[in-house]
C-alpha cells in the first residue's frame, strides 16, 4: 500500500462519527480549487458569486473541498482585503450552519487550528477547517478529501513544500511536476489511486485537486463516447424521419465535442476511465475546479440523487452552443441583467443505484 492509500485509509478510519444525511431534506453542493488570488479565478469570480447566491437561496449546504485560497503565491492578508465580497458570500452559509470546509495543499496552512483562528476567524468567525469529512447516507459512506494526501511535497512537507516550490521548482520551471492539474501523467496516477482505494473500501469518494471533473469514475471523454453510442442506437431504431434528423445533428455535435476534448487534453495525455477488463465501479467522482476557461464545475447531492453541474456565462463566445448539450437553468431568473449566468446538469444519477453497484461489484 502506497503513501497516498495509507493516508486516506488512516483519515477515513479516524472519523468515528460521520455526518448523517437526511436523504429527503438535505441538499449539498461541493466546490473546490477556487484558488482565489489567481487571475483564472478573477475571470470567473462573478460567476462563482452568482452560483453561491443560487445555492444559498435554494437551501443548499456549501462544502469547500480545498485550495480555496492560493497561498502558494499570495499572502492571506492581501487575499482577505481583495476578496472581501467572496468571504461575505460564503459567510452567509457559515452563520446558518450550512458550511463545511476542507483544506488542500495550496491552503495547507489551515492544518493548524491556531492559524485558522488567527487569519480566518476575522472573515469567517468560528470556522473549523477539516482535512477530511465522512457522510452517512442511509448506511453508505461518502468520503470527502482534497486529494493531495500522501504526496511528499504537497502533504508531508506541508508549508515547507511551498518554500521548495517558490525557491527551487518555479525558478527551474519544474513546479508542474508536482501538480496533477498541470502534469497529466501525475493526474492519471492520482486518479487511479483514488479509484482503486475507494473500490477497495466500497465507498463513494469525492475529491478535488486534479481539476478534472469526473462522475461515476468516468471522464468527460468516456461520457461523450457513451452518449454517441446511445444516440447511434436510437438512430437505428427510430422510424420517424424528423427524429432521425435531430439525432443525426446530436451525433455530429457530440463528435465535435469529443474531437475538441481530445485536442484540449492532448492525444498523448488523453485517457479513458478505469477498470481495464473489469466492470467500472462508480466509486470516485471529482468536482473539478472554479478555474475552467468556460466556467466552473461542482457536484450536488439532492433528493437521493448526485449530479455533476456546469455553471457558465452564456455571453462568452465559447459557450454559445452549450445549451445544445443539456437543458439549462438560469441562476438569477428574476434579474434580466444576470440572465447570461446558467446552470447545466451534465450528469445525474440515483444514489441508490450507485451504492448498489458499488456493493455488488466491488
Amino acid at each position: 500500500m502506497g503513501a497516498k492509500e495509507k493516508k486516506l485509509t488512516w483519515l477515513y478510519k479516524s472519523i468515528k462519527d460521520p455526518i448523517k444525511i437526511d436523504s429527503q431534506k438535505d441538499r449539498y453542493v461541493f466546490f473546490s480549487d477556487q484558488h482565489i488570488g489567481m487571475p483564472e479565478f478573477d475571470r470567473n469570480k462573478q460567476l462563482y458569486l452568482k452560483a453561491l447566491d443560487y445555492y444559498y437561496e435554494a437551501g443548499f449546504t456549501l462544502v469547500v473541498l480545498g485550495d480555496f485560497e492560493e497561498l502558494h503565491r499570495y499572502g492571506i492578508k492581501k487575499i482577505k482585503r481583495r476578496y472581501n465580497d467572496v468571504y461575505a458570500s460564503e459567510r452567509r452559509f457559515l452563520f446558518e450552519k450550512r458550511y463545511y470546509r476542507i483544506y488542500g495543499n495550496h491552503d495547507i496552512d489551515w492544518r493548524s487550528p491556531r492559524r485558522v483562528k488567527k487569519h480566518l476567524h476575522e472573515v469567517m468567525p468560528g470556522l473549523t477547517v477539516y482535512e477530511a469529512l465522512r457522510f452517512d447516507w442511509e448506511g453508505n459512506n461518502i468520503f470527502l478529501a482534497h486529494g493531495h494526501q500522501g504526496d511528499f511535497l504537497n502533504d508531508t512537507l506541508g508549508i515547507v513544500g511551498r518554500i521548495v516550490l517558490r525557491c527551487l521548482a518555479r525558478p527551474l520551471d519544474i513546479s508542474s511536476l508536482t501538480s496533477p492539474a498541470k502534469r497529466y501523467t501525475k493526474r492519471r496516477k492520482d486518479e487511479e489511486k483514488f479509484y482503486i482505494w475507494a473500490k477497495k473500501h466500497k465507498i463513494l469518494f469525492i475529491a478535488g485537486h486534479t481539476h478534472r471533473p469526473m462522475f461515476e469514475s468516468l471522464t468527460k471523454g468516456d461520457r461523450i463516447r457513451i452518449d454517441i453510442e446511445n444516440n447511434l442506437r436510437k438512430y437505428v431504431q427510430s422510424t420517424n424521419e424528423q427524429a432521425k434528423q435531430n439525432i443525426e445533428q446530436q451525433i455530429k455535435k457530440l463528435k465535435k465535442d469529443f474531437d475538441e476534448h481530445v485536442q484540449e487534453e492532448g492525444k498523448k495525455n488523453w485517457s479513458s476511465g478505469f477498470g481495464g477488463p473489469e466492470l467500472v465501479i462508480p466509486c470516485y467522482s471529482n468536482d473539478g475546479s472554479c478555474l475552467h476557461r468556460s466556467g466552473i464545475t461542482c457536484i450536488e447531492l439532492e433528493k437521493r440523487r448526485i449530479r455533476l453541474v456546469f455553471v457558465y456565462d452564456e455571453s462568452i463566445s465559447a459557450n454559445t452552443e452549450k445549451y445544445l448539450r443539456a437543458p439549462t437553468i438560469p441562476l438569477v431568473p428574476a434579474d434580466p441583467k444576470a440572465s447570461m449566468y446558467k446552470k447545466q446538469i451534465l450528469e445525474d444519477e440515483d444514489l441508490d443505484y450507485i451504492f448498489t453497484r458499488i456493493r455488488f461489484l466491488s
